[in-house]
């Protein structure tokens, strides 16, 4: 029995992708332009289980983000301004690949630009350029016309748990409402009475039949939103993975019954194939997973 291979540890650097890899145009020159494609990541508590780490999701990130900046595209994403997050991810990748004005959006929900500091606001803004904007949005997710007014004072986080919650689903609705396109990446699996928020993001696309692109291979919610369309992807599930959070439970479920009804993967709308869609879900390999993606993109475009 061979033994085990054993995990390379990635050499030291200031970026999150000590391996950067070259841009491969996968679309034609401008194959995206004026379309603009949402991102649904955060970190997957499967990624352990599947022996991944944190850097492979991110290299997979990179390349969806590069294939969307060649090709013309434009990227919406929901976050916030973390050092080291996926927004610090994009802003590399922006800088590199990023050929066009307002090539990235950062919306931020009501809740998390109260609690960024002017500084950290001027930082990306600055880094952003001609290239991106900063969305600040209102308590009913209504962009603000200007990203330095409508916050307290710095530190106060007076806001409750459900004002939060409220603001993050305006935030959502906001961005599916701007968007073309959306790709979903991990997902945690949020316990207590807080739905997923990939889940919310990808059902609000999907009930605008907006193309969605599920890259499963990293765990987490994505997975499961694929095994409801697909029950040959449960296999994909990491062993030890967490329990769906219970409020995704019965929406998962009706999204089954939709999938048995009205043919699985073809709820998707998103150019691609039964065979192509279960190797997205299936697949952590960055360069497959932009091919698979860039693939459909450009399929949908062409119709």
């Amino acid at each position: 029995m061979s033994s085990p291979a054993t995990p390379v540890t990635p050499p030291p650097s200031s970026s999150p992708l000590p391996w950067p890899l070259p841009a491969r145009r996968l679309l034609p020159a401008g194959a995206l332009a004026g379309r603009a494609i949402a991102l649904s990541v955060s970190d997957s508590e499967d990624l352990g289980a599947l022996g991944l780490l944190g850097t492979h999701l991110q290299l997979a990130l990179a390349e969806i983000a590069r294939v969307v900046f060649v090709s013309d595209g434009r990227l919406l994403y929901g976050g916030d301004l973390r050092p080291g997050g996926h927004t610090e991810l994009l802003l590399q990748e922006l800088t590199r690949y990023g050929r066009k004005r307002g090539a990235l959006s950062l919306c931020l929900a009501w809740n998390v630009h109260r609690r960024t500091s002017l500084a950290s606001l001027e930082t990306t803004d600055g880094r952003l350029g001609m290239r991106g904007q900063i969305v600040a949005l209102d308590a009913a997710g209504q962009p603000l016309a200007d990203w330095r007014l409508g916050r307290p004072a710095e530190g106060i986080d007076d806001l409750s748990a459900v004002q939060k919650e409220a603001a993050f689903n305006a935030m959502r609705t906001f961005v599916c409402a701007q968007e073309h396109a959306r790709v979903a990446i991990g997902g945690r699996r949020r316990g207590g009475d807080v739905m997923p928020g990939i889940v919310e993001e990808v059902l609000l696309s999907l009930e605008r039949r907006h193309p969605v692109y599920l890259a499963g291979g990293f765990g987490g919610t994505t997975i499961d939103i694929a095994a409801a369309l697909d029950p040959l992807c449960l296999t994909l599930k990491a062993p030890t993975a967490a329990a769906v959070a219970p409020r995704a439970v019965p929406v998962l479920a009706e999204l089954a019954r939709k999938a048995a009804v009205s043919g699985g993967w073809r709820l998707l709308n998103n150019g691609l194939d039964d065979d192509e869609n279960r190797r997205l879900a299936a697949t952590h390999r960055p360069s497959e997973i932009a091919a698979l993606v860039a693939t459909g993109l450009g399929r949908v475009a062409r119709s």
